[in-house]
């Protein structure tokens, strides 16, 4: 895992606006936010940006902090237009409990006390596994598009609104992102 390219130009140029935006990026295809945005944030605080200039304070608006997907997706959107600690630590937790990190596989295990490997069992076992995987990977495909869709509608909308468009733009500036999010979602969730 790596940092990108846009997200180290920003930081050299000091751009908050775009060290947000990056960051906010990494949590659609890192929801637990334990992997590629840890090690971006991470970055951009080794590099020169503090915690004072890099989040906003909190604008009040109300969130929930129920872990659901809807309140995930609604929270992500609330902290694209407000890039607060508070609002991020509680997207962080949300992530956390409903996108669990992964952990290594540790291999067959020994059965205890006598040293041998699991039996008849295990053909059953890996089988379980299969059809649980397959469904992962559609399900991480439909959460996939549903996330980049919500990402992508509200920062769609958001920078319509910041540039000054009107209604019909901020209506088609969020249709667009929508749009361009889960296509992107569903690609980035479609090997997973």
């Amino acid at each position: 895992m790596s940092v990108s390219e846009n997200l180290k130009k920003a930081v050299e140029e000091k751009n908050i606006d775009d060290i947000r935006g990056c960051l906010w990026s990494c949590i659609a295809v890192d929801m637990n936010m334990t992997g590629r945005f840890k090690e971006s944030l991470g970055y951009v605080l080794s590099n020169g940006i503090n915690e004072y200039e890099l989040f906003q304070d909190d604008d009040g608006t109300p969130f929930k902090t129920e872990a659901s997907k809807d309140n995930f997706s609604e929270l992500g959107g609330l902290l694209r237009v407000n890039f607060s600690k508070k609002k991020l630590d509680a997207l962080r937790k949300m992530g956390l409990s409903l996108y669990p990190p992964k952990m290594e596989s540790e291999g067959p295990k020994k059965n205890q006390g006598t040293g041998e490997r699991p039996s008849s069992r295990s053909g059953e076992r890996e089988k379980n596994r299969k059809e649980h995987m397959q469904k992962s990977t559609r399900e991480s495909r439909v959460i996939g598009a549903v996330g980049g869709a919500t990402f992508g509608a509200a920062g769609g909308a958001f920078a319509a609104a910041k540039f000054g468009a009107k209604v019909g733009g901020i209506i088609g500036g969020g249709l667009t992102g929508a749009c361009v999010g889960a296509a992107i979602g569903y690609m980035l969730f479609r090997e997973a």
